[in-house]
């Protein structure tokens, strides 16, 4: 989560504060990964502005699958005092909170999330013209059965589909794990050694690709990351990798303020409401405000 996102959780955190509620949960990705340690911060910061605190019973680890959303939010809903709001950190875990809420008879608002597909074809098509439209790719995808990889891969393939000349060489899973991708991408290497661009499904694995490259990423292999992290968008920066699908938490947060906002005072707000995302360059990253 970059700078302006934390401004954006402010935000949030701030008008939740006006409408009274004091009770903020979380359910982050796993404690081990930058993600979730940078949500779970934020989120912290963002609270201690109001003098809000986040107890350790507020914070719920899960593993980008609806069982551990379902199980975090269970607990959270046994609480003497369970909390007014959770946030997710992933779809699938949302749909496991959702399902725990509704099962004790509670009314939720309803859904807004970032269009994954949509960033993924942007990633493809802005790769697949730094390449002229051919070469072979490899494509590192995330954890199996997480909402975020199954999108992102669909929306690669929709990108790609468009460029004949570009050949997918091998597909494999990388967990969005930094180490993981430096594992795979390097295994990869031995039997592709003439591949000419990676797409990974977050900047951790597409970091860990461009360290088995070495002197080659940015040069001629080019690498495209997704999530617009801090360590991502240095790396677009200084040509590491070539791009990184960014959100947008500024209008995330706005988005998400406004038909809380509406949801509490009982308005009816959109079933489900697709966040943009945007392909940043080292052309483009200085002025990338989120």
């Amino acid at each position: 989560m970059r700078a302006d996102g934390r401004g954006a959780v402010r935000d949030l955190v701030a008008h939740l504060h006006r409408l009274g509620r004091r009770r903020l949960a979380i359910i982050a990705g796993p404690a081990a990964t930058t993600t979730g340690q940078e949500r779970v911060a934020a989120f912290r910061e963002a609270l201690a502005e109001y003098g809000l605190d986040l107890p350790d019973r507020y914070v719920g680890q899960g593993d980008f699958q609806a069982d551990s959303g379902r199980r975090a939010t269970e607990r959270f809903l046994d609480l003497a005092e369970p909390p007014q709001v959770v946030f997710a950190a992933d779809n699938l875990m949302a749909l496991g909170a959702l399902d725990a809420v509704r099962a004790r008879g509670l009314r939720v608002p309803d859904d807004i999330a970032l269009d994954n597909v949509a960033g993924g074809e942007q990633a493809a098509k802005a790769l697949a013209e730094k390449l002229g439209g051919s070469g072979k790719i490899v494509i590192l995808q995330g954890l199996a059965g997480t909402s975020a990889a199954r999108e992102r891969a669909e929306g690669f393939a929709k990108g790609l589909a468009a460029y004949p000349g570009i050949e997918v060489v091998a597909q494999q899973p990388a967990d969005f794990d930094r180490t993981k991708g430096l594992d795979v991408m390097s295994n990869l290497l031995q039997a592709h050694p003439d591949v000419r661009s990676v797409i990974a499904a977050n900047d951790e694995m597409a970091l860990g690709a461009a360290k088995a490259l070495g002197s080659k990423a940015g040069d001629s292999v080019q690498v495209v990351g997704f999530d617009g992290t801090p360590d991502g968008l240095k790396a677009v920066e200084q040509g590491t990798l070539y791009a990184s699908v960014a959100q947008q938490p500024s209008q995330l947060g706005k988005i998400a303020v406004d038909n809380a906002v509406k949801a509490i005072e009982g308005e009816k707000v959109e079933e489900t409401i697709k966040v943009p995302v945007k392909v940043v360059t080292k052309e483009t990253v200085a002025g990338f405000s989120g």
